[in-house]
């Protein structure tokens, strides 16, 4: 239909500006549905799901929470083995193994520091999920009111133009 109109001639220099209101008033109610569906509790769901900060955020307290249990490894075990350092007829062997254990009174600190750490991400991860449910129930009552308001002045509309058609009969 679009393209008759157009080989016709419909979309003169006067027109074009008319069409072009008719197609957006025809499309502003199809958008208007699409966008009013969703409720604030979904939309506040889909946002901590999807929102990239916060999947960056749980996965920084994951691994902050595997660090907690290395504060409890007692480090690397070193093997080593050396043949022939004396200068003797029979040839010498030395084996060595080394397992440093460290003091348990520096793991526990370790281990509560990483907790406090831990914590500290909680925090992060909860204060950025409060401040994304804000923003989106701020944007979420703001298309809310605009969608009213679009609402209500197609109303006064209506009204303006039956109070203009009355005027024109008398």
């Amino acid at each position: 239909a679009l393209y008759l109109l157009i080989e016709t001639g419909f979309f003169r220099r006067g027109r074009k500006v008319v069409v072009a209101v008719l197609l957006l008033f025809c499309l502003m109610p199809q958008l208007s549905h699409a966008q009013s569906s969703l409720s604030l509790d979904d939309a506040v769901s889909m946002a901590l799901q999807r929102h990239p900060e916060i999947r960056q955020a749980q996965l920084q307290l994951a691994a902050v929470e595997a660090r907690v249990k290395q504060a409890w490894d007692l480090g690397e075990t070193q093997i080593g083995y050396e043949r022939g350092q004396i200068n003797y007829l029979l040839v010498d062997r030395n084996f060595t193994i080394f397992q440093p254990l460290g003091t348990p009174l520096q793991m526990a600190a370790t281990h509560k520091y990483r907790r406090m750490e831990v914590d500290l991400e909680k925090n992060r991860l909860a204060e950025l999920q409060n401040r994304l449910v804000r923003e989106v129930r701020d944007a979420w009552l703001q298309v809310a009111w605009l969608q009213a308001r679009d609402q209500l002045l197609a109303e006064q509309i209506a009204h303006y133009a039956r109070f203009d058609t009355m005027v024109q009969r008398r």
